[in-house]
């Protein structure tokens, strides 16, 4: 799962090894419900610098432990 968009380089490169998650350019950036809402079951994150990962975060990210 990816938090922000990316271009459809990156897009197809990911693409190569997982199905990825990736927000619409128009969506820009994930807001944290939702970024919480899809990592529930995410098996990866690539996140960007604005975005908090913390404990309590993680918390509700059984997949990624």
């Amino acid at each position: 799962m990816v938090t922000h968009w990316v271009h459809p380089e990156v897009q197809g490169y990911l693409a190569e090894f997982c199905d990825p998650v990736i927000p619409a350019r128009d969506e820009g950036v994930w807001l944290r419900p939702k970024v919480a809402e899809l990592a529930a079951e995410a098996e990866g994150l690539v996140v960007c610098m604005a975005d908090l990962i913390d404990e309590a975060f993680l918390a509700g990210c059984r997949r990624l432990w």
